[in-house]
């Protein structure tokens, strides 16, 4: 969707009006519902680094503020409702029966760190439903909404200045916005699906798990981080005992209620977990090290590579999941002095991105001029089309092309080596010999402009 430029350079979308004031407009974002938007895959499995997703997040807050904008985000951090604790619970058995996990563990924390990282303020709802946190703020603070949710349409009250946008777009530096379009702002017909907006605004926490040590009665509720927890089990119960050894840290009073999927081999599907944990500080001696120290104590075979290409894959994802939840259970022991931001952006695994694998119709410089491209920063990545960036990657697909011969040069020398071994005497099939011959007549009636059939009998004139 192409922006409109208003009176103060601010790009426009259809049905935006023109500020009328040079102040700030603000909108505030339900940051989960764009998760794939900064987290991409490369290829068909492997999840990309957090850094590039950090790039992508930085483009979008800088494009935001070019055009205008004040951000805040809100990401969820509670399952308040029935209806959505059914549907995670669905959610997390289908990853584990089919091994599939779309996006990488821990996005919620790891967007939070990266907003704030940029100064953008950020809300996790824990009192209330993230939509109906967000609509409040929104509703009260006069801002816009960003969300793709469709739920935002089911809420009554709603100021009728209040704009409600569906997706959004960075094109040349300026943050383009898609209006989500709605018959009426009272809602759906179902009134069923109708909520009020609520007044005020609930409490919201700047950070994740602020309160792991005020409470008796804690509960851990994860599902399944990566995509092979059905063969290797799921990360959450392997270390559980450096689980245990963070809650007696950060002084967990009683046990805590762990709900945890897993596998379950003799019947053949998912079961949960239902177990009350007490703390136990025999592992504490790994939080005073370094996270590897740990991930190496808990999968001393991380590093082994399964058969297969696709399970490669996967088990970079497992990679990624492990170290996700590694490092998260050391920043709730540091008192949330550590981020997970800064952890993965320290690891090796995450420094250099790691390539797909690669296509014949690519080029054999594709990956290590996608690898230049990725070590990039933020400024290059925008204005790489105009750069001399693509002049370099030019330069390097002309020296693949001079280094590796055509696919035409190649067919020709396989036909020499063919003939050639013929007329050693070395016997060849008849089927490919009458092939051949038949090519060659047929090429050369057709050069003499004498009448051929074609492969369906018809003729073929002169």
């Amino acid at each position: 969707m192409e922006a409109r430029q208003g009176e103060e350079g601010m790009p426009l979308t259809a049905g935006s009006s023109l500020p009328a004031t040079n102040q700030r407009r603000l909108l505030y974002v339900d940051a989960l519902n764009y998760t794939r938007s900064f987290f991409k895959r490369k290829g068909r499995h492997t999840w990309e680094s957090p850094i590039m997703s950090f790039q992508r997040v930085r483009l979008f807050v800088e494009a935001a503020r070019q055009s205008g904008w004040t951000l805040a985000v809100f990401i969820d951090d509670h399952i308040a409702t029935q209806e959505t604790n059914s549907k995670w619970v669905e959610r997390r058995e289908v990853e584990v029966w089919k091994g599939k996990r779309d996006v990488p563990q821990a996005v919620n924390r790891l967007l939070g760190d990266m907003f704030t990282k940029l100064g953008i303020k950020v809300h996790y709802s824990f009192a209330e439903d993230n939509d109906d946190t967000l609509v409040s703020y929104a509703s009260a603070d006069s801002a816009a909404v960003l969300s793709a949710d469709r739920d935002m349409l089911r809420y009554t009250g709603l100021p009728v200045s209040l704009k409600i946008y569906v997706s959004f777009r960075v094109r040349k530096g300026r943050l383009t916005l898609e209006e989500r379009e709605a018959p009426s702002r009272d809602g759906p017909q179902d009134s069923r699906t109708k909520r009020q907006v609520i007044r005020p605004p609930p409490a919201t926490r700047p950070k994740m798990h602020c309160e792991w040590g005020d409470k008796e009665d804690l509960s851990y509720r994860r599902g399944s981080p990566s995509p092979l927890t059905r063969s290797l089990g799921n990360i959450h119960l392997i270390v559980r005992p450096l689980r245990q050894a963070v809650y007696h840290r950060v002084g967990v009073k009683g046990t805590v209620h762990e709900v945890i999927p897993e596998w379950d081999e003799e019947l053949g599907s998912v079961k949960w977990t239902d177990d009350r944990v007490a703390p136990d500080p025999a592992m504490g001696f790994l939080l005073d090290g370094p996270p590897a120290a740990a991930i190496d104590h808990f999968f001393p075979n991380l590093h082994e590579n399964p058969p297969g290409s696709q399970q490669q894959e996967l088990m970079q994802n497992h990679r990624w999941a492990v170290r996700a939840v590694v490092y998260e259970l050391f920043v709730i022991a540091s008192g949330q002095k550590l981020s997970l931001l800064g952890l993965m952006e320290s690891d090796p695994l995450f420094k250099v991105q790691m390539e797909p694998p690669r296509g014949g119709h690519r080029g054999r410089g594709y990956s290590r001029r996608r690898t230049q491209r990725q070590e990039r920063g933020p400024e290059e990545i925008e204005n790489w089309r105009t750069s001399g960036w693509r002049r370099e990657a030019q330069v390097t697909q002309k020296e693949g092309v001079d280094r590796w011969k055509s696919h035409r040069e190649r067919a020709q020398e396989s036909i020499e080596r063919r003939d050639g071994a013929e007329n050693k005497g070395v016997e060849t099939s008849s089927r490919r010999k009458r092939g051949s011959e038949h090519r060659g007549s047929w090429y050369e009636r057709g050069k003499t402009g004498e009448g051929t059939q074609n492969r369906n009998g018809r003729g073929r004139g002169k």
